[in-house]
């Protein structure tokens, strides 16, 4: 069956019935999805509360995008991260915003649109994720983009890379931090400063972990996380000992030439230390 078609033929099963959510999972029972086609009543999977999602495609012609997308996710994640509702919230609307920020989007509305939302009536979910569909896909024609060619780009983008994303996720704080967390001040008092390195150009000199000088500088400079790195899988690096004392540095004057002594970045960042004043900062870059 052809990409074409495995779509066509869901989207006409999916016409053809309804999803529907048993209401056994709220009471601490098995969570369980179904899709009902002309045919009757099929499962399409199951969800045991902290496991995986065991998946049973509905019908053996096809396997819908979610499922493809469960898949990747029981290979992707432990148990526990696949069934936290909130953390997968979290991971949406980030998404979401990362879309709208890609189109210029006016962050100012963000706000302004959540306190609408949250003083309204609460909805149903299975309503509310037809609408999520709905509306995903008029606005990817109003931006000219064909939404179902995009998922399946990124999910096969994602099967690569698979070790870069569990490294990331391994890496948070904790399991319900739903982004990289700010610098605050107990960050600064138990951690040392030291230089990271953002991307190709650019280093900074501040005391945190990846995620939270990467959040510093998305906020700082308002960039996306693929912006800030060059790739949404990176994270800043903090220097290794052999890099700070190899690494030269050499001020600029105002018409961009070198000049004055040349330091290792481990004496200069010495020096700024020594000097005071706020971190997270830049530190050096390759353009003067």
């Amino acid at each position: 069956m052809t990409q074409i078609d495995r779509f066509a033929h869901h989207r006409a099963a999916i016409a053809a019935g309804a999803m529907m959510l048993a209401n056994e999972g709220r009471h601490g029972r098995p969570l369980t999805y179904h899709v009902v086609n002309a045919e009757g009543r099929e499962p399409a999977f199951t969800c045991e509360p902290h496991e995986y999602l065991a998946v049973t495609p509905w019908t053996p012609q096809t396997e819908p995008f979610q499922m493809g997308v469960s898949a990747w996710m029981a290979a992707t994640f432990p148990k526990e991260v696949c069934a936290d509702i909130r953390e997968r919230g979290d991971r949406l609307l980030e998404e979401v915003l990362e879309l709208l920020q890609a189109h210029g989007y006016d962050r100012d509305r963000v706000a302004t649109l959540t306190q609408y939302v949250y003083g309204r009536h609460v909805g149903e979910p299975a309503q509310e994720v037809g609408g999520v569909m709905v509306t995903l896909g008029a606005y990817c024609l109003a931006a000219g983009l064909d939404m179902h060619a995009c998922g399946d780009a990124e999910l096969a983008r994602v099967w690569t890379k698979i070790d870069e994303i569990r490294a990331k996720q391994g890496g948070k704080r904790g399991l319900h931090t739903p982004l990289p967390t700010a610098p605050d001040s107990a960050t600064a008092d138990t951690l040392p400063i030291t230089v990271w390195q953002i991307n190709d150009m650019e280093w900074f000199a501040g005391a945190g972990t990846p995620e939270s000088i990467l959040a510093w500088y998305m906020e700082e400079h308002g960039l996306s996380h693929e912006d800030a790195t060059g790739d949404e899988d990176e994270l800043p690096r903090a220097l290794s000992d052999h890099e700070l004392d190899t690494l030269k540095f050499q001020d600029c004057d105002e018409n961009e030439r070198p000049t004055g002594i040349v330091r290792t970045f481990r004496e200069q960042l010495a020096i700024e230390v020594a000097e005071g004043g706020t971190f997270p900062r830049l530190f050096a870059s390759t353009e003067c």
